[in-house]
């Protein structure tokens, strides 16, 4: 098995724990990331993910967004080292339910570098066994009602769950919308910009106004294999499983694929 370093994210991004959590929402938001190192003179002081904002935002007190992130931050991150091997990786992650992982060096414990359920995804795919999708699927996703839900809604539910995204559907269980935390954060993040703070009401917007309605689905008998390229192929972590009248099933998400490898010690 390959050492962490052959596929880890190298040199990330990172924040300092005296920034105003404000400075989080907006990298993320710009750059995608689902989570972001607190770097203090060189040292990993902690961690900061998109579920930590969203549970600043289910207390609807926008003035927590001006506070300093060591606030919110998760102190003593689990970790892993430059030369940890991918499998010692993929067991904190399954045994944890975390999505990343600082990279630190072994030397002087500096931020060396993060692993992501992505960074796996793309290692394994080449070697996942061709099982069928179907054993492997989430069958309780989180989901509301599309024309009720508002961001509110969607942040709380998100928060419950431990979940990045959520499916809206109609009455009829039929997929009519994927909203994720990183539509969340933009979404915040350009109310910021344009009124200099967040404005009253911004999480009353109805949930469909920020979701995404041309939706890649899948059906049950697809192999492993076929889906995970998908969501390779469409940099999505997560895709819905349909019938074949588009009636939701479930979903199956790159956490999936981690079970999966667990499950077949394909570390």
């Amino acid at each position: 098995m390959a050492e962490i370093t052959s596929i880890s994210s190298q040199n990330p991004i990172s924040v300092k724990p005296v920034e105003e959590l404000i400075t989080v929402i907006d990298l993320m938001s710009k750059k995608g990331f689902r989570r972001l190192p607190v770097v203090w003179e060189s040292q990993l002081v902690g961690i900061i993910t998109s579920s930590d904002v969203l549970k600043v935002l289910s207390t609807g007190d926008h003035d927590l967004l001006h506070k300093e992130l060591h606030n919110f931050m998760t102190t003593e991150p689990l970790v892993v080292y430059r030369d940890d091997q991918i499998s010692d990786a993929i067991k904190i992650m399954l045994e944890e339910s975390i999505g990343g992982l600082p990279v630190l060096s072994p030397n002087d414990g500096s931020l060396a570098g993060i692993i992501t359920e992505r960074d796996l995804v793309k290692a394994f795919v080449d070697s996942i066994a061709d099982a069928d999708l179907e054993g492997f699927i989430n069958m309780d996703p989180p989901q509301l009602l599309h024309n009720k839900t508002t961001i509110k809604d969607v942040i709380d539910a998100m928060v419950e769950y431990g979940s990045n995204r959520l499916i809206l559907v109609n009455t009829k269980n039929k997929v009519e919308g994927i909203i994720t935390t990183k539509d969340i954060l933009r979404h915040l993040n350009n109310e910021i910009i344009k009124f200099g703070k967040a404005p009253e009401g911004i999480l009353t917007v109805k949930a469909m106004e920020l979701a995404i309605t041309d939706i890649l689905t899948t059906d049950p008998h697809k192999s492993v294999a076929e889906v995970t390229q998908i969501l390779l192929d469409n940099k999505i972590g997560g895709i819905p499983v349909v019938e074949d009248d588009g009636t939701l099933i479930g979903m199956f998400t790159e956490r999936n694929l981690l079970q999966l490898i667990g499950t077949y010690n394909l570390m």
